[in-house]
């Protein structure tokens, strides 16, 4: 229909891509009673319930398997199987009671069974539709981890074996041998041929200070350079060679040191006296920073409820008898089961007064006449050919075309590319004119050098952990290199939101302590993850994998009779709209709408996309949802995060510690802009990052490189 519509109004050649939204929402908000007797709302919610509950069960045991298989076949120096649908399809079958064809993993999952006890779940009959569509996203989660995750993981992998050889053979500092590591990395990894890289290394060894060691470093970079796979069981076992060559055994060597510290001095509550005893066994792992975590060949699933994806057959499969009512071809067969368009639903997008054609097959035929005649008419939003839902709530996919709803610039492409969202130099005028959409920095530019920001709201915004985000609200004009001292220390208007905030408004804190308590009680639930607590699955050794799987196996069903029940689905139905109120906040703090746009005049948003882990107690907020809700308010500006808080803005030199974490202390003197008459200054790190993310922004849209020392990002050229 949506392609028909296209063609109508913008002829076959035109290119017509389609915009997809994912809109999630109660189950029994859209349900509705089917004309068939006994096919009623409460029936179709226990169904729903009782196949996610099963698929939940099969998906993690299938996993277990495929990764058994993948163990067994390195361990035996096996061929890798391909990691496709039809492999996954076989793991659910072996593991659901289902016939499979694939007698391979038949008979593994018999070895599986004899060497773990994991038997196969009991048949649920119409469940076949369902379980395909399973495998085909087991599938697209096992080649994204090798298509999206190789380069960074082998990065890691080398990163870790050469500071693990190199760091005793020198003296340089901890950050500058992080710098000459992170330098010699970007050298082996390079494009270059294996040929030159292993001719030229001895040289640049020599041109960082690693003066003798090419002879340690030798068997890795052989091992680095000397791979030219391109398929995924290649890509795979090249790094599982990496990991079990380099990190496994730093890997479990610390965390026998950190079972053993916890053994030895459990963690107490609500006060934790035993914290300096258990300090002091950690400090047995004398190197400077721990070993990443080892990964599986494929990705666990987690135990918890999945959703499953229903389209019309599978549908059909589990309500034979709703096919009487279900014509085939019929893209609005979901009537017959939920009214997305009811006001009880109440969603924006289908209530629209252009929407209304999308809800039957005569109003589309109407609109279409409509757009043959001449009119302009938007293309509407359809519902998509299948949704998911895990029995508590229910993600609608809505379809459009990308034309006639195209979103802010870069919106559409900010879930593929990151930040990568931006690929046309565009002016800052242009920009402003638009006044929404997400660019990067190395786009965007302005011939009326710093004047192009006069008049102009500028709000630098540094996401972080103890702040989720702090800015401030500064005019364009004011964005000036002598400014520096009143761009710190100025009254000017400071906008930030905390971790604690973000912890208390999405339920964080709530949802911790609750988990706390049921770990802590003696009850199942809390002894079957006492019992897993020592076990591996993130291992590639057979041994280790098998143990895990028979302690999982023993603990199972404590764990799922705790973690499908109703009100673990309601509270995570209930997080996520909390989290959706959250970032909505935060978008609204640092780009108001209330009251209308045109209130607030021209501004930008200059945000720093730094990526990092949470650290303990710090709330991991979703940044890219940030992102994405003030794109729409504003126009955003992604800009590189690198020495954003190590940076000094009245020099351009880095900065060290402060007396508190918070803080960071300038000790250039004399020539720095914020404390010309003392010898030193401490400033909050928070504000400097600030002020430094907003000047840098500014200097290169304004083409001026020499703004700072050695701070054009990757992509700029003199």
């Amino acid at each position: 229909m949506l392609r028909t519509f296209g063609v109508l109004k913008w002829g076959k050649g035109e290119d017509r891509p389609q915009r997809i939204s994912t809109t999630p929402i109660g189950l029994r908000t859209v349900l509705r009673d089917s004309p068939i007797e006994g096919i009623t709302v409460d029936a179709m919610v226990e169904k729903f319930t009782a196949v996610s509950d099963h698929a939940s069960k099969v998906r993690v045991n299938a996993s277990l398997l495929a990764n058994y298989i993948f163990i067994r076949s390195l361990h035996d120096d096996d061929t890798l199987p391909l990691a496709d649908q039809a492999f996954f399809t076989a793991c659910l079958s072996c593991c659901r009671s289902a016939d499979t064809r694939c007698t391979t993993v038949k008979q593994r999952f018999a070895e599986f069974s004899a060497a773990t006890g994991i038997v196969a779940y009991p048949s649920m009959p119409g469940t076949t539709r369902v379980f395909e569509n399973q495998a085909q996203d087991m599938a697209t989660a096992a080649n994204t981890f090798i298509d999206v995750h190789f380069g960074d993981r082998r990065l890691t992998l080398v990163k870790w074996g050469l500071k693990v050889m190199l760091r005793s053979r020198v003296t340089f500092t901890q950050k500058v041998f992080e710098r000459r590591i992170g330098e010699l990395c970007t050298f082996i990894l390079s494009t270059r041929s294996e040929m030159d890289v292993m001719a030229a290394i001895r040289e640049e060894l020599q041109r960082l200070g690693f003066i003798g060691c090419f002879d340690i470093v030798e068997q890795l970079c052989a091992i680095t350079v000397d791979f030219y796979g391109s398929d995924y069981p290649s890509k795979l076992r090249h790094l599982l060679e990496l990991q079990e060559l380099y990190l496994a055994d730093d890997r479990l060597r610390f965390d026998a040191i950190n079972r053993a510290a916890y053994a030895a001095f459990p963690k107490l509550y609500p006060e934790d006296t035993n914290k300096q005893a258990r300090k002091a066994m950690l400090d047995e792992w004398t190197f400077y920073a721990d070993p990443r975590n080892t990964m599986s060949p494929l990705p666990i699933n987690h135990n918890t409820a999945t959703f499953v994806r229903l389209c019309k057959k599978s549908i059909c499969e589990l309500f034979p008898k709703l096919k009487v009512c279900i014509a085939a071809g019929d893209p609005w067969w979901f009537k017959a089961i939920i009214d997305p368009f009811s006001s009880k639903a109440g969603i924006p997008r289908l209530r629209h007064e252009f929407n209304k054609y999308a809800r039957s097959e005569h109003g589309m035929f109407a609109a279409m006449k409509m757009v043959r005649d001449g009119k302009d008419i938007p293309v509407p939003w359809m519902i998509g050919p299948s949704f998911e839902t895990d029995g508590k709530q229910r993600r609608l996919q809505l379809i459009t075309s990308a034309l006639d709803h195209p979103g802010a610039p870069g919106f559409l492409h900010l879930h593929e590319a990151g930040y990568n969202v931006s690929f046309i130099d565009t002016t800052l005028e242009e920009v402003l004119e638009k006044g929404d959409g997400v660019y990067n920095l190395r786009h965007i530019y302005t011939e009326a050098g710093l004047q192009g920001f006069d008049g102009v709201t500028v709000t630098p915004m540094d996401p972080g952990q103890k702040l989720v985000a702090a800015g401030a609200h500064i005019q364009g004009e004011d964005w000036r290199i002598e400014n520096a001292a009143d761009i710190m220390f100025g009254d000017h208007p400071r906008v930030t939101f905390s971790g604690v905030e973000w912890q208390t408004k999405t339920f964080t804190l709530k949802s911790q302590n609750a988990e706390k308590l049921r770990r802590r009680a003696d009850r199942p639930y809390g002894q079957a993850l006492q019992q897993l607590q020592g076990e591996r699955k993130n291992t590639c050794d057979l041994a280790t994998f098998t143990k895990y799987c028979t302690t999982w196996n023993a603990t199972s069903g404590a764990i799922w009779a705790e973690v499908l029940t109703s009100q673990r689905r309601g509270h995570r139905f209930l997080r996520f709209r909390a989290i959706q109120r959250a970032v909505e906040e935060v978008a609204e703090r640092f780009a108001p709408i209330k009251g209308g746009k045109e209130k607030y005049g021209r501004r930008i948003i200059m945000f720093e996309d730094g990526i990092w882990k949470p650290k303990k107690g710090c709330p991991a907020a979703p940044n890219k949802k940030i992102v994405r809700a003030i794109c729409q308010r504003s126009a955003t500006v992604m800009i590189p995060a690198a020495w954003g808080t190590k940076t000094c803005l009245g020099c351009g030199y880095e900065n060290s510690d402060g007396t508190d974490y918070r803080t960071r202390l300038c000790t250039t003197s004399p020539g720095c802009l914020l404390h010309p008459h003392t010898p030193t200054i401490e400033i909050n790190r928070d504000h400097g990052a600030v002020g430094v993310l907003g000047v840098r922004a500014v200097y290169v849209i304004s083409r001026i490189w020499s703004a700072y020392r050695d701070w054009r990002p990757v992509g700029y050229n003199m």
